[in-house]
């Protein structure tokens, strides 16, 4: 789904006319853009890191010392395990880096935050609805610029969809029944 669409959405939201087509923007239309790119963002990265963790691996070359998180392709969140050939290596995790005593190649698998969206990306997750996300970037918006009851609205309608989406199916229970004595 592409970004743009996402913000169409969010303009319908808010009864403003689709202007994101155009070739160029106004002072006042661009600065709207922005703040609802910089409201999807922050959602994006919460749903990334809270609800639904990008996950990457990675191969790196362990010298016995720190790894610098800064060596990393992605925005590191939390390292989940470094392996070499299929055996865990013990790491330790520092505020600048991952530490180990393990000297050569080993793959680390790590959770990350995803990079910062602009008009022209696109989120790849099928479990994230356009809908969904709008509410979010809707709900920040109103929190924003101080009108609460929307934006308790908004947020409240996008935290109950996303803890729908994110569940698994439904919980099976077997009816309490008094068994042979």
């Amino acid at each position: 789904m592409q970004v743009k669409d996402i913000l169409r959405d969010c303009l319908k939201k808010l009864s403003i006319a689709d202007f994101l087509d155009e070739a160029t923007y106004t002072s006042v239309q661009n600065a709207l853009v922005s703040r609802l790119l910089d409201c999807l963002n922050l959602i994006y990265q919460e749903v990334a890191s809270d609800y639904f963790p990008l996950t990457f691996s990675e191969s790196v070359t362990l010298d016995g010392a720190v790894l610098n998180y800064s060596t990393l392709s992605n925005r590191l969140i939390k390292p989940i395990s470094l392996e070499n050939n299929g055996k865990n290596i013990v790491f330790v995790t520092l505020p600048s880096g991952i530490e180990s005593d393990f000297i050569g190649e080993a793959t680390l698998t790590y959770n990350y935050l995803p990079a910062t969206l602009n008009i022209s990306s696109s989120i790849d997750d099928y479990r994230l609805t356009g809908g969904l996300l709008s509410d979010g970037v809707i709900g920040e918006y109103y929190f924003l610029d101080s009108v609460f009851d929307l934006a308790a609205a908004y947020d409240t309608k996008f935290r109950k969809d996303l803890s729908w989406v994110s569940t698994k199916g439904r919980e099976i229970k077997v009816k309490e029944r008094r068994w042979g004595m």
